[in-house]
């Protein structure tokens, strides 16, 4: 075991000489191995260790004896040792998220915390077999089967050649008692189904399919290599300040989801204690089909949501909804009719007609207006007759017809007189306030400015 980790530390460059290194120990067999094998090539790399065991509190008197075996065997060494706690069930809860994400994530966040050098966590290759085929099964993209990286930023996985049984044989020969975790042994987990009755069969099909699962996600890793730098210079042309541009439309598929996938890892950025890990290659389809125009919205992890607009395609914070119509105080319906509305003469509106005839349904004849008019936004029950449609529907109704994005439908708002709704600015004039042959106090909407 010691020589196949060896190898993989030289291999992928995981050491250098004078290392500080944080090593990950559950107290079970794989965590266990790490450990005492860090420690027998300490002095020939001049390596600083330091433990640290997460106390997730998932098994209840389980979790304690996992806590006080840890504790021990780093006594025994003489290594210090941090103990994280973490309630991982409640945290799940007030995080939406699943218990075993959540703990993932949290798990990561105290490594970081606690490191001064590297990270060394006890991942093998048959773990990483596991993930491959795990990860298969979900629908996964080529990073899915790439599996386990064995170095990612300042973490590292030094067992990724050890097998399950090359750990095991360690210990015996040690004569090093490790611990068993009670869920691994059951099937309610898929990884342990996956452990337990696909990759036995599997391996009496071909004994080497740890090894060859771990060759094709190197030959992969390439691959992915190659097109996520493809699409880091294609972002920086389709990138904006809110989302991304519709240009991006005409990449190859395979681009376009890693453009997207790397806007939506930068919108996170201002989100703490979030990424883009929780992305799966089902999450970068529904995106692809907003950018691709066959649907308008889709619900992404954390929160977040991918919308197509009127001007370009972007990401929002779902929790605090979409732009919502603006703010109107009472005090003056005529500042905000000067905002959103210009006078125009019979000669403009001529004009404007020659340009689009949709223009049309956005110009007001003021003279019919009655009494004083009033901005707010949509109430339960508002409906009116827009121009051109020869019908009264509710806004509600017409919403819906139009098949508008949540942002789109936020931005509505509701202009009023005495007498009823005379205009919003999504569906234009009510029929009462048409211009005419007749009509010469004519106001147009600020299509450009407002829209």
């Amino acid at each position: 075991m010691i020589s196949k980790m060896l190898e993989a530390i030289k291999r992928y460059n995981m050491l250098s000489v004078g290392d500080d290194i944080l090593v990950a120990v559950s107290g079970g067999a794989d965590s266990v191995a790490l450990f005492l094998a860090l420690s027998e090539i300490a002095d020939q790399y001049a390596l600083t260790l330091k433990g640290v065991h997460i106390n997730h509190h998932l098994r209840g008197e389980e979790s304690n004896r996992d806590e006080k075996f840890v504790r021990a065997l780093f006594e025994k060494h003489h290594v210090p040792l941090v103990v994280s706690h973490i309630d991982a069930k409640a945290g799940a809860k007030n995080a939406k998220m699943s218990v075993e994400l959540y703990a993932r994530q949290e798990r990561y966040r105290i490594f970081k915390e606690n490191a001064v050098g590297r990270i060394a966590t006890a991942h093998t290759l048959s773990d990483h077999a596991e993930t491959v085929l795990l990860n298969l099964v979900r629908g996964t993209g080529i990073s899915g089967l790439c599996g386990i990286p064995p170095v990612r930023d300042n973490i590292i996985r030094p067992l990724i050649f050890c097998s399950r049984e090359d750990i095991l044989k360690y210990l015996s020969e040690k004569g090093q008692q490790f611990l068993t975790d009670s869920t691994n042994l059951s099937d309610d987990y898929r990884r342990n189904r996956i452990r337990h009755h696909v990759l036995p069969p599997l391996l009496e099909v071909s004994p080497a399919v740890l090894e060859t699962t771990l060759r094709m996600s190197e030959n992969l890793s390439e691959d992915r290599d190659f097109l996520e730098s493809l699409a880091r210079e294609k972002y920086k042309l389709y990138k904006t300040d809110r989302g991304v541009l519709k240009g991006l439309k005409e990449e190859p598929a395979a681009v376009r989801k890693r453009v997207l996938k790397q806007r939506y890892s930068d919108f996170l950025k201002d989100r703490p204690n979030l990424s883009s890990d929780c992305l799966d290659n089902l999450h970068l389809c529904a995106m692809d089909a907003v950018l691709m125009g066959q649907t308008v919205r889709t619900s992404l992890p954390n929160d977040c949501t991918f919308e197509r607009t009127a001007e370009e395609f972007i990401f929002d914070d779902e929790t605090r909804g979409c732009d919502s119509a603006p703010n109107f105080s009472k005090e003056s319906a005529d500042y905000y009719f000067d905002r959103y509305f210009r006078k125009i003469s019979k000669k403009e509106t001529n004009i404007f007609l020659s340009v689009h005839s949709l223009l049309f349904n956005f110009l007001i004849d003021c003279d019919k207006i009655v009494g004083d008019i009033t901005f707010r936004g949509r109430l339960n029950g508002d409906k009116y007759r827009p121009v051109g449609r020869g019908v009264t529907k509710s806004l509600r109704k017409l919403l819906g017809d139009a098949k508008l994005s949540t942002r789109e439908k936020n931005r509505l708002f509701v202009i009023t007189d005495d007498c009823g709704i005379i205009f919003t600015n999504l569906f234009g004039a009510d029929e009462r306030v048409r211009v005419t042959e007749r009509s010469h106090n004519i106001a147009v909407y600020k299509w450009e400015e407002n829209s």
